[in-house]
Order: C-alpha cells, then structure tokens, then sequence
C-alpha cells in the first residue's frame, strides 16, 4: 500500500471527476485501451491510496512504455495533495489487459512530503528507477529481475536522479551474443518540478546498452550517452522502410492494410547499433464510436539491413 494519513476528511475533498489523470504513449493507442489505461488509473489510486477521498488535489500522469500483443506497459506517476499542504508522490508501474481489462502492479514506490519538510523539494519524489522490460527471448523471472536491477545500477551510476522530478527506463532485449543477451536502455528523466524545463514539458534522454551475463549474473556497460530524444530522421525511416521491403511479413501487412488509414511511427532503440523500431497501425471505423485497428511492430538493423523480430497486435 502506498502512504496514506489518518485525518478528519476535508470538505474540500476533489470529486473523482475532476481528477487530472493524462496519458502519453510511445505506441499507438486506441480510444478504447486510452479509456481503459484511465479507468486503471482511477481504480489503482483507489485501492492503494488511503484516505483518498480526503485530497484536494489528485493527478495521475501515465506513460505507455511500450505493449506486447493486448498487453500494454504503463508507468505511472500519482501526485495527491491535501488542503493543509501533504502531499504523497508516488510512481505505480503497472501491465494493463487490454482484452480482459485487468491490471498486474509491477511495482510501487511513494514519499510523504509537506510544507514543513526540508527533505522535500523540486528534487525525485523516490531515489528509484521505473524500469520496464521487453524480450523477444523467453526469460525467467528470475533473469527479467536481474535485468531490471542491472539497468537500475547503470542508471544511477551515470545520471545524479536527485536532480530530476522521476526517471523511467526502457529494456529491450533483442539480441544475444553466446551466453549473453544484449540489453539496449532508453532512459527518460523528468525535469523538477518548477522549472522552466518542466514548464515546456520538456524532458532529458539517454540510451544505454549492456551485456547481461545470466550464468553470473553480472553485466557489462557498453554505452550510456545523452541524446536530445528518439526520434529518427526521414533519411533514417526511408532506409529502414527499404529494409522492410525485403521482409514478407511486413509486406504482407502492409498490402493487406494499404487501402486503410495507415500510419507510421519511427523511433531510435539503439544510435550505436543502428537499430530503428518500425510502428505500423491501420485503422478501419465499425461505426461512428468504435473502430478496429491492426499493428505491427518491426525491430530494424540498419547495419545488417535486416528486420530481425516482427510482431502483430490487433484491438
């Protein structure tokens, strides 16, 4: 359970429709899921903030990280007030169902501050990393944890988190070398609050690549460098739709779906390594509210010229 106080509620308690609860994702969304991560989102600061009915302000910020298949990743950021200035700050890492509408809490972390506090500042509400992990390898639960745990240790020994508002980290396992998987990181660190940086939203980056070694658990730092964000120049995305051109697959998906309202999102995994994530979405309406929407998501080596992993979605 997150903090909670033991107060006589205030009359000034916000009703649960003026929640502030936005959500930025970094795949495409349907209304649908949208209004699915939201109502999680709602019921999560239910169940796992207590007293919530006694504050004045609540905000939800979620971050969709990533999705395999009807399973989306979501990190979320809680930010609940009270009149009298107390406040919990806590960041909720959670998978979401898209089909059944269930959730799994992954992790959860949250802080206790007030006006009266000297620890409290524009500094991270929690001195940890939300760290989530896609592998197109089986892993145990085991080696997923020991994975997370490394990225985290990485994460901190490059970057001083206490000066920013929340850092979260990608884990893409998408190649191996012998024994060892290659684990590529895209770190995303939150400006504090107050500053003119969080004011225009803007946000730190870095990507980071290790070899993780599940005999012995150990790892080894390859990169960790800043970059201004992951977006992939149109030279870039062309080449890498030519590589697509030689795989079936993709161009299967892309002759069925031609005809429908396709679109397409490009983004950098790993600069060193040349690798480029392709996200393909068509969306065709059933009727004035509802639309189906089919995906696909193409792992890009521009160096080797090859789409090395492919998935489909649907929702």
């Amino acid at each position: 359970m997150l903090l909670g106080l033991s107060m006589v509620a205030s009359a000034l308690a916000v009703p649960m429709d003026e929640w502030r609860i936005t959500i930025e994702s970094e795949v495409q969304l349907s209304e649908y899921v949208g209004k699915g991560v939201i109502g999680v989102a709602e019921y999560i600061v239910r169940e796992e903030v207590q007293e919530w009915e006694e504050y004045v302000s609540i905000e939800c910020f979620c971050r969709v990280m990533g999705k395999e298949e009807e399973m989306y990743m979501v990190n979320m950021t809680i930010n609940a007030e009270r009149a009298d200035g107390e406040a919990v700050h806590a960041k909720v890492l959670f998978e979401y169902d898209a089909q059944s509408g269930g959730y799994v809490i992954k992790e959860v972390t949250s802080k206790l501050s007030t006006d009266n506090d000297e620890e409290a500042s524009t500094a991270s509400p929690s001195l940890s990393v939300s760290v989530s992990l896609w592998s197109r390898f089986e892993l145990s639960r085991e080696a997923e944890k020991r994975i997370k745990d490394a990225a985290e240790r990485l994460v901190k020994e490059r970057i001083n988190i206490k000066g920013l508002g929340g850092v979260a980290a990608e884990c893409f396992v998408l190649k191996s070398e012998g024994e060892r998987y290659v684990v590529y990181i895209r770190v995303f660190g939150k400006p504090p609050s107050g500053t003119s940086e969080a004011s225009e939203g803007k946000a730190k980056t870095w990507e980071a690549t290790f070899k993780y070694d599940p005999e012995h658990g150990t790892y080894e730092a390859i990169s960790f460098s800043e970059v201004d964000n992951f977006l992939v120049r149109e030279d870039t995305r062309q080449k890498a739709m030519m590589i697509c051109e030689k795989d079936e697959k993709i161009k299967a998906f892309l002759a069925e779906n031609a005809e429908k309202n396709l679109t397409l999102h490009a983004d950098w995994i790993s600069r060193q390594d040349g690798i480029v994530r392709l996200i393909f979405a068509a969306f065709s309406a059933l009727n004035k509210t509802h639309a189906l929407y089919r995906g696909l998501i193409a792992y890009i080596d521009l160096k080797g010229e090859e789409a090395f992993h492919v998935q489909k979605y649907k929702g």
